[in-house]
């Protein structure tokens, strides 16, 4: 799957009408989305970073029966079940839900001189849903190389 870090965007035009169908034909007639990426240029080494961490909660617990006001729910909706198997009160969502965290690291250096330019850059992501089972980990890395050939 390509995909493009946020970071590492320089611009981004949208074409439609005839200036896509002049460059894609028929397959740019709905238009045409072009995305340019950051280069590296003749200047000195230079070094970015940009990283964050952030926590999620689920914004409200339901209220829910204990143990003894479902039993009593269950009797007084004619249910004649045998109760001795249900001791515990059952805290489902204590269990289910918890404090997300999010972890995101991006790096990336460019430069250059006369004949070549580079961009390099790396990103990282770790995301914990507030749902235990859900999480999401995804790293990315991206090397521009531009050079003029020696005649």
């Amino acid at each position: 799957m390509n995909q493009v870090e946020a970071t590492d965007i320089a611009s981004i035009s949208i074409l439609k009408d005839a200036s896509s169908a002049a460059i894609y034909g028929a397959s740019g007639s709905n238009g045409v989305v072009l995305i340019t990426t950051k280069r590296g240029s003749n200047r000195d080494t230079n070094v970015s970073f940009n990283g964050y961490f952030g926590v999620s909660n689920v914004w409200k617990n339901q209220d829910i029966l204990n143990a003894g006001e479902y039993k009593a729910l269950m009797t007084e909706m004619g249910q004649t079940t045998d109760w001795s198997g249900y001791p515990y009160d059952n805290h489902w969502q204590s269990k289910v839900f918890r404090t997300a965290q999010t972890k995101n690291a991006q790096l990336a250096i460019s430069g250059g001189n006369e004949k070549s330019s580079f961009y390099l850059s790396g990103s990282y992501i770790s995301q914990e849903g507030v749902v235990i089972t859900n999480s999401l980990e995804k790293a990315n890395f991206r090397v521009n190389l531009e050079t003029e050939r020696a005649d």
